[in-house]
């Protein structure tokens, strides 16, 4: 389990994450929906660990997810482009598994890669690549060795309809061997179709948590659009 106690990461008085608390389940898929700004991204990073928080605690399984050893069961991606300077897409790949899993997981390098149509093009370098290959080499970085928790943020940006069905694919097997989900998207169509549960943010604020029984849209339009 995910538990979230009280979380603020504040950058200053209107932009952060405020007092979040969650539980979040084994084998469960939960999105984090909201606009541009409101909070998605360091809500996700905070679970990541990838960030310091100002207030509260985060535990994967009782333990905290800044702690290196948690890392490695917390899989996520970054997106910045500094991260790989003149990596190749196959030793970006290898990279991640040596440090993070001491080479343990090599057979899935190749495998994930095929899966989401990079192993063609596994040499060529990463700031030489498209946004879409660039987001499916941050869906096998999410994906690789058996991550506890697996976040994603906008996975579907930039990612072709082939991409898209193998995402989906991965994710209903991180499901299958009870992993946690999150995945942070303005899809609605796409959400509604994969989570469990939805998280709504609003400057930085839990609105309210949804199945996807209930209308994605229509709450939508209610928390964001009007007036």
């Amino acid at each position: 389990m995910l538990i979230m106690d009280k979380v603020t990461k504040k950058y200053d008085d209107i932009h952060g994450v405020f007092d979040i608390n969650l539980k979040l389940k084994k084998g469960n898929v939960y999105s984090v929906i909201g606009p541009n700004g409101s909070g998605k991204t360091t809500l996700i990073k905070s679970m990541a660990g990838m960030t310091n928080i100002t207030a509260g605690t985060i535990l994967l399984d009782d333990e905290n997810t800044m702690l290196r050893q948690t890392k490695k069961q917390i899989g996520y991606a970054m997106d910045e482009e500094g991260c790989y300077p003149n990596f190749t897409l196959y030793e970006i790949m290898q990279l991640a598994n040596d440090i993070k899993y001491h080479g343990e997981y090599a057979n899935q390098i190749r495998e994930l890669l095929q899966e989401f149509s990079l192993w063609e093009n596994k040499n060529m370098l990463y700031t030489k690549c498209s946004l879409g290959m660039k987001k499916k080499l941050s869906l096998c970085l999410s994906f690789l060795g058996t991550p506890s928790l697996i976040l994603l943020d906008e996975p579907t940006n930039g990612v072709d309809t082939k991409g898209i069905i193998t995402l989906k694919k991965q994710i209903e097997q991180a499901k299958k061997r009870e992993a946690i989900l999150v995945v942070t998207s303005h899809v609605l169509d796409f959400v509604g179709k994969i989570a469990d549960e939805n998280i709504f943010i609003n400057a930085g604020k839990i609105c309210c948590v949804v199945d996807s029984h209930d209308d994605l849209e229509k709450i939508y339009e209610r928390i964001y659009l009007q007036e």
